[in-house]
């Protein structure tokens, strides 16, 4: 298995156990392609068509309020980035998604996840149980920002995703975390 598949298959492991030709079959409906840094991989308002499977670099979800731009969440190696509200919908994504660096990713049209869904009951339940675990992060994540205070947030994502500290820009970082970069600043000095 090249570096790119095997990444795909740990990740997807995680929910289903594949056989050595559902696997082939699952594998084959990926296209990948190379990005660069800045890079627009989909565009807040376009119907997104297509899952991308992160197989090296950094991209953010972000949409823009009144001229700033907002980070909803980061994506990097072994997760799957894009708006499942659209996909799902097919309808308008309500956000960006963009490269914070080079890197590559894998895409599975839309058509044909769901072939794979609807003749396939492996894939059937992993496209339920990665919804599911969608759902729950999303959930946290919502509840994080309703109840926590900016201290607690930012220990959080140190204890949850140290590698975000290094990797992502301070002013993506604070947005993410909902406080202006100068809080952040104060929180990082603290520690």
């Amino acid at each position: 298995m090249k570096k790119n598949e095997k990444l795909l298959f740990d990740t997807i492991s995680r929910f289903v156990a594949p056989s050595e030709s559902e696997w082939n079959y699952f594998y084959s409906q990926f296209e990948p392609f190379a990005c660069k840094k800045n890079d627009v991989l989909l565009e807040e308002g376009r119907i997104c068509k297509a899952m991308l499977f992160v197989s090296s670099g950094c991209f953010r979800m972000f949409h823009v309020v009144d001229g700033e731009e907002r980070n909803r969440d980061f994506q990097t190696e072994g997760q799957f980035t894009g708006s499942l509200f659209s996909f799902i919908g097919e309808c308008p994504a309500l956000f960006n998604v963009a490269a914070l660096e080079d890197g590559e990713v894998m895409a599975i049209q839309r058509e044909n996840l769901y072939h794979l869904y609807d003749n396939h009951k492996i894939w059937e339940s992993f496209g339920r149980l990665y919804l599911e675990q969608a759902f729950l992060y999303k959930e946290k994540r919502e509840m994080t920002l309703l109840n926590e205070d900016a201290a607690a947030r930012y220990n959080e994502l140190v204890k949850t995703k140290p590698e975000w500290i290094q990797r992502i820009p301070q002013k993506h970082l604070a947005s993410y975390l909902n406080i202006r970069p100068e809080s952040l600043s104060r929180l990082r000095k603290r520690k």
